[in-house]
């Protein structure tokens, strides 16, 4: 028994950890090619959706434990409007300040989503919210 929690430990670290790394290879990727090409289009997009996955795979254990459990499925709204919305936004700060003037935020906020950093945290955030907003009832 304790060696089967240890394997899904393992397994569940190295997954996590895989993606992580895929994901920052890819972001690196695209930002040397958009320096490279002067056009940071692509760079832009994968910037904002690329650490959804990590998000995604930290939920993943408490989706498991929702689906032992016995009823329907029920979706916590709340939790994406509250949460999830502004999670996205924050994510998707690149493609705004890129294509939505209208919507940028001025200041040192604004600077600070522009570089990236926050960006990606809100990114991990918005997974994790979208996949743990699941539960059984």
């Amino acid at each position: 028994m304790m060696a089967n929690k240890l394997l899904k430990y393992i397994s569940f670290a190295i997954l996590l950890f895989g993606i992580y790394l895929c994901s920052f290879y890819v972001n690196f990727k695209s930002l040397t090619a958009g320096a490279n090409q002067y056009d940071f289009s692509r760079y832009i997009w994968i910037a904002s959706l690329i650490y959804i996955p990590i998000g995604l795979c930290l939920g993943v254990p408490r989706l498991m434990g929702e689906k032992k459990k016995s009823g329907s499925w029920k979706l916590n709204t709340f939790k994406l409007i509250f949460i999830g919305i502004p999670a996205l936004y924050f994510s998707s700060y690149l493609l705004i300040y890129a294509h939505l003037p209208s919507l940028q935020i001025e200041g040192v906020l604004g600077n600070a989503l522009f570089q990236g950093k926050a960006t990606s945290i809100a990114s991990v955030i918005l997974g994790y919210t979208i996949i743990t907003s699941f539960y059984k009832e």
